[in-house]
């Protein structure tokens, strides 16, 4: 809201809603001729997509990508049929339209869909597409389940507040200093280095950032930060 209400420049935007906001506006039926003009101006002209600046050293962020699955669980009444459906949804026909109809908020999973035109059609989508190619990283819950009670602790984004309202640096700012360094709780320096990078960077929440542009979108380089990759989406 705050973005739409133009209070502040830019901020996170982990699946590029934001941008596609607009885009649904522009193709709705129900909004006036001027209301979806102004919709299309916004998508094309008036926000642009981009990924975070090189890090201090000038080396390049990785991102972290979410790979949303889908389980069939053992005490399932039928999974011979969940399995047919697991492949209707896998063919190239099902989920291609599926994942391009979010309009960008969701990248797919299969190497065909990723050479779809679509993908290279704007900015913004063209920044998702740049993202996947140059390689991303799984998030760390998937290595260590405790991260999932960092994420809840919202850890990532106090530390970031203390970096940018307290004027907290350098390692500091990840580890409150008035609390025991519990196991599952404390941040390791890694995890430090990384939240005084990431602004209000969850495991999901990694990457690109909506802006109101000085200079044109196409001029833009960046990467769509944590798009979520799952055919099935959420």
């Amino acid at each position: 809201m705050s973005f739409h209400n133009k209070t502040i420049l830019l901020t996170h935007n982990a699946t590029i809603s934001i941008a596609a906001k607009w885009l649904d506006d522009a193709n709705n039926a129900t909004l006036t001729a001027e209301q979806r003009a102004q919709a299309k101006k916004n998508y094309d002209e008036l926000i642009a997509t981009a990924g975070f600046p090189n890090k201090p050293d000038g080396s390049k962020f990785v991102y972290r990508a979410a790979v949303k699955t889908g389980v069939i669980f053992e005490a399932s009444k039928n999974k011979k049929r969940a399995k047919e459906f697991v492949t209707f949804m896998l063919q190239d026909e099902n989920l291609q339209p599926y994942v391009e109809g979010s309009l960008g908020r969701w990248f797919p999973v299969t190497s065909s869909g990723t050479k779809s035109a679509f993908w290279q059609a704007d900015p913004h989508r063209k920044a998702v597409f740049n993202q996947f190619g140059a390689g991303t990283v799984t998030f760390e819950f998937t290595k260590n389940y405790k991260f999932t009670v960092l994420n809840n602790e919202n850890v990532w984004a106090k530390a970031m507040s203390r970096v940018v309202n307290d004027n907290v640096l350098g390692r500091k700012g990840g580890r409150r200093d008035d609390r025991p360094h519990q196991a599952g709780r404390g941040l390791s320096s890694d995890a430090n280095d990384a939240a005084g990078a990431r602004a209000a960077s969850s495991a999901s929440r990694d990457g690109a950032r909506s802006r109101f542009p000085t200079t044109p979108a196409a001029d833009r380089p960046g990467a769509q930060g944590h798009v979520p990759v799952a055919a099935a989406g959420d």
